[in-house]
């Protein structure tokens, strides 16, 4: 009989997450017997393993709209101080026109860049929207290169939008974020100190219906184990750089 076997803490996000949706479809597809105990660790260990997939997933989708996001940052900043800009002309029709496109960018303010995602995204269309009115669109038309400047934060924000809807899992709440390492560790918990210990005891006692199901789940925690000390130490022996991976 093997004994037991735990996930190393030096495992990262992504591989416990792997590691348990691995022991998950190895426990349902070798315990054929009605176990109320274990399936109800089973369906704890799947509740914690989604969240730890939306956590990564929200991530992976973060690092894709960041640089978008980065674009309408600037866009949306070229616009502003376009608008300072002309309201030091002394020219006073300029001056009277920045004034009325400056009375719209005021409901909003710049600091709208520094909100989250989702709320700087309905900053902007309510921006771009009072900004198409038809007294301030002849105004903005009346200053130089301004509606070019408009035009391109609106191009820079339908990119973010349609980046976001494409890559975005519909479950997932952008403006929340949950600790990673605090659901790794919840996980690796439920695994550690429930799953394999209630496993290797039932093998010990009912091996026709245990064993084979301990023996999977020893083998996924021993392979999971072996590649995370080997990718470690080609790290540490300088053959491998750290990479994102390495953190999450």
């Amino acid at each position: 009989m093997k004994k037991q076997l735990f996930i190393t803490p030096r495992s990262t996000v992504r591989k416990v997450y792997s590691v348990a949706e691995a022991i998950r479809i190895a426990i349902s597809k070798n315990i054929t017997v009605t176990d109320a105990f274990l399936a109800t660790l089973v369906t704890l260990l799947s509740e914690k393993n989604k969240f730890l997939s939306d956590v990564i997933n929200k991530k992976r989708v973060n690092s894709i709209l960041s640089p978008k996001d980065a674009i309408r940052d600037d866009k949306t900043r070229v616009v502003f101080l376009l608008v300072e800009v002309f309201l030091l002309s002394t020219d006073a029709t300029i001056k009277a026109n920045a004034e009325i496109v400056s009375e719209v960018l005021n409901r909003y303010g710049l600091s709208m860049i520094n909100k989250p995602y989702s709320e700087q995204t309905g900053d902007t269309d309510a921006l771009l929207s009072d900004l198409d009115s038809a007294e301030v669109s002849a105004a903005i038309d009346a200053l130089a290169n301004l509606r070019t400047a408009i035009e391109e934060l609106r191009t820079a924000q339908a990119d973010w939008k349609e980046c976001y809807h494409v890559n975005a899992n519909n479950n997932i709440d952008l403006s929340i974020t949950p600790s990673a390492s605090k659901l790794k560790d919840d996980v690796r918990e439920i695994i550690n100190l429930k799953i394999v210990p209630y496993l290797y005891t039932m093998s010990q006692v009912n091996s026709a219906d245990y064993e084979n199901a301990y023996n999977e789940v020893y083998q996924i925690i021993d392979t999971n184990n072996n590649n995370v000390r080997n990718h470690l130490n080609r790290i540490k022996d300088g053959e491998q750089e750290v990479v994102a991976e390495d953190i999450l």
